[in-house]
């Protein structure tokens, strides 16, 4: 198994070389150059040093050295510049007059890197054999544009293919990259999204800085563009190598696709308007420009709206769905088709939970929820409506169901009372009414009137006339069993 840590490493010492080389010859040369090449080494340092340890993470895999590639080649593009700029002092370098001639064509070298990686990254492996042309060919044509520079003027139709060739070659990328998207497992995808973030506006810096060098015939923006991708593509593969897991990558890849769109279509729409009333009054015109600038910066607002919807809901289908269903699950709690306490069934499944407490309803993401801060935050701000009606519903139901249990106990209290007069009623005054009639019937069988007198007597005193707390209180009766219910003593029935 080839170790690429070892061809990581070798690439690592040449960069030093080449830094070394392009301070030192700047410093004797052009010492006024020096910041800016103190800010090239700044650049394409981070480069070398992530290279290095990716390589040493996973020496097996190739990506590691593209990595520390992309940030060599550079120096050594500027090592050369500088080493040909030495041409026009009064101490040449030796051979700096041909080294200024093929530097001309070594601003090739900053896209071998970028394409190289899209070729082979995750795997470190190409698609299929039939793609080697295309690593073929990012040797052949940064080394044929070099060698066109030594052709006589008059064969400079020679110069055209090689920068349609690279066109080709970044086409080429960008279809491995789709085609491994489309037939890797998740976590190739996932690793290739990571890619994505800093490689899509690879195209569009090619095509800017062709219409800057073209229109006003300056290459300021190359420079800057390119650092940026310098900087940012080693980092985002690294974190694609090393930490792919990060759940953050769908909305820094939308975020990045939607800026790239949005300031292409705003850089065009300048570049449209600038051309059509440079026409009218003039390519010089301060008029001109002011009204391009005006129409770019009313283009902006609307364009940014329909690129951030249109990106949004293929980067992130389970945000833009969710954000959906809040925002008409809000219409129709205006529309009163809806209660605001139906907002937790709109959100089951997407991670998140409506939590209602002493401070107020609120959402909530869970643990395991793929969901960043950002999520949260834009689906709170879209259901801010259903919050904040949920919590004084919340409470209003509250007061109803303690409003409702209390009538339940006050009629449950009531009934109880009643069944309680019944059974008084029924255990006091008919009992006595039973015995009374017993001693009766008792008296009547047992002798003649005269004699029956006292015990007829006796019989009306157990039941005495209500007094007037028995009259005020029909609920209260005597109830006294060993007095009322007692029968006839043996006594009685022999006097009589």
């Amino acid at each position: 198994m080839k170790r690429w840590d070892a061809v990581t490493g070798a690439l690592a010492v040449v960069a030093v070389l080449a830094a070394t080389a392009q301070v030192a010859i700047a410093i004797r040369v052009a010492p006024d150059a020096l910041p800016e090449k103190l800010v090239a080494l700044a650049v394409t340092t981070p480069a070398v040093v992530l290279g290095v340890i990716v390589a040493r993470r996973l020496p097996a895999n190739p990506v590691g050295a593209v990595i520390a590639l992309i940030g060599t080649l550079p120096l050594v593009d500027l090592t050369l510049e500088v080493w040909g700029r030495s041409a026009t002092t009064g101490t040449p370098l030796p051979g700096a007059e041909l080294v200024a001639l093929a530097a001309e064509a070594t601003w090739m070298l900053h896209y071998v890197g970028p394409i190289l990686l899209a070729l082979v990254f995750p795997t470190g492996r190409l698609l299929s054999p039939r793609w080697r042309w295309a690593v073929a060919a990012l040797i052949v044509v940064p080394l044929g544009f070099a060698l066109v520079m030594f052709a006589p003027p008059d064969l400079g139709f020679l110069f055209l293919p090689f920068p349609l060739a690279l066109l080709a070659l970044l086409v080429a990328a960008v279809v491995a990259v789709v085609k491994r998207y489309r037939r890797g497992d998740e976590q190739q995808r996932r690793q290739l999204r990571w890619l994505t973030v800093s490689a899509v506006p690879l195209p569009l810096i090619l095509v800017v800085c062709w219409f800057e060098l073209v229109l006003f015939g300056t290459t300021n923006g190359v420079g800057i563009a390119l650092a940026l991708l310098v900087v940012a593509l080693p980092v985002s593969v690294a974190v694609a190598m090393l930490r792919h897991e990060l759940w953050g990558v769908d909305r820094v890849l939308a975020g990045t696709i939607r800026w790239t769109l949005i300031v292409a279509g705003v850089a065009a729409a300048f570049l449209v308007a600038v051309v059509l009333l440079g026409l009218i009054f003039g390519q010089a015109s301060p008029v001109a420009a002011a009204v391009a600038t005006l129409l770019a910066t009313l283009l902006a607002r609307p364009l940014h709206r329909g690129i951030r919807s249109w990106v949004d809901a293929r980067f992130q289908p389970r945000r833009t769905a969710l954000i959906a269903a809040v925002r008409r699950f809000v219409t129709d709690v205006r529309d009163g088709r809806a209660e605001p306490e139906q907002l937790a069934e709109v959100v089951a499944g997407s991670g998140i939970r409506v939590v209602v407490d002493a401070a107020g309803a609120r959402l909530e993401a869970d643990d395991a929820a793929e969901l960043t801060a950002s999520d949260l935050q834009a689906v709170d701000a879209e259901a801010r409506l259903p919050l904040e009606l949920a919590r004084p519903r919340l409470d209003l139901r509250d007061a109803l169901a303690q409003t409702d249990a209390s009538r339940a106990r006050l009629v449950a209290a009531a009934d109880d009372e009643r069944r309680r007069i019944q059974r008084d009623l029924h255990d006091g005054a008919q009992s006595n009414l039973v015995a009374l009639g017993m001693r009766l019937r008792s008296l009547q069988r047992g002798g003649e009137a005269p004699a029956v007198e006292p015990q007829l007597a006796e019989a009306v005193s157990v039941s005495p006339a209500p007094s007037p707390e028995a009259s005020a209180s029909p609920t209260r009766t005597r109830r006294s069993p060993s007095g009322s219910t007692r029968p006839c003593s043996d006594s009685s029935h022999r006097g009589a």
